[in-house]
């Protein structure tokens, strides 16, 4: 539709002057070009995106949110008319808190491209910062098993006949359970704290890809990535 409408703006004149000699067919009015001239000025960003992203050679789930932000952007800047307004409303319908969309957030910070400069919302980049830095954390640790209590300490083939033994017996298995929830509680409270001290380092090493310049929009973030893995 885009194509048709804006070369139908582009030959105005020439296609004026055919009717103009055509009793079967009447020109449009000025209101009607009027019209069309809307219809090409709101949909030209969506043509540039279109064309951008077909020809990009790396066209990643990471560009969704700078793209919708920039073509929110353009429509901003734009005076429009209730077409125009009707495409923003419908955008916002099909893309609600798209920054705060984690599957669209953390690929769009990870990228060298966009990095935070991708979010307009500070509180949807600090959530992505966040989101990443714990997937970080998540696969730098190896899954700790779980202790298991060894309940099989009382063998009843060899308990003493006696109510002093049995009491004696019983006494050493909860003491001896107590102590394994103690010893547990002490691994979960130092799991805890290492967990914090390797997420606040992940934070400084997620701080210094941030603050590194940004990759042209052309280039690959996968080269990149291959390139900067050892840093």
């Amino acid at each position: 539709m885009y194509y048709l409408m804006d070369r139908i703006v582009e030959q105005r004149e020439a296609i004026t002057v055919v009717l103009a000699t055509n009793d079967k067919v009447n020109n449009l009015r000025n209101h009607e070009w009027k019209t069309a001239e809307s219809y090409v000025k709101v949909l030209k960003p969506f043509e540039d995106v279109t064309s951008m992203m077909s020809a990009s050679r790396h066209p990643t789930l990471s560009m969704v949110i700078p793209v919708l932000n920039v073509l929110k952007h353009q429509m901003d800047e734009s005076e429009m008319d209730d077409f125009g307004k009707h495409v923003c409303e419908n955008i916002k319908e099909r893309w609600p808190n798209y920054e705060s969309n984690l599957d669209l957030a953390v690929p769009a910070l990870l990228d060298p491209r966009f990095k935070e400069y991708a979010f307009t919302d500070d509180e949807a980049k600090e959530l992505a910062v966040q989101a990443t830095v714990d997937m970080m954390c998540d696969n730098s640790v190896n899954p700790v098993e779980e202790p298991v209590l060894n309940n099989s300490f009382i063998n009843t083939s060899e308990l003493a006949s006696t109510g002093a033994e049995i009491a004696s017996t019983y006494s050493t298995n909860v003491w001896g359970i107590f102590k394994k929830m103690v010893a547990k509680r002490k691994e979960s409270s130092a799991e805890k704290d290492s967990r914090e001290l390797m997420k606040q380092n992940l934070q400084k090493e997620l701080s210094i890809f941030l603050n590194d310049d940004l990759l042209e929009p052309e280039k690959s973030p996968f080269d990149w990535w291959k390139n900067n893995r050892r840093k």
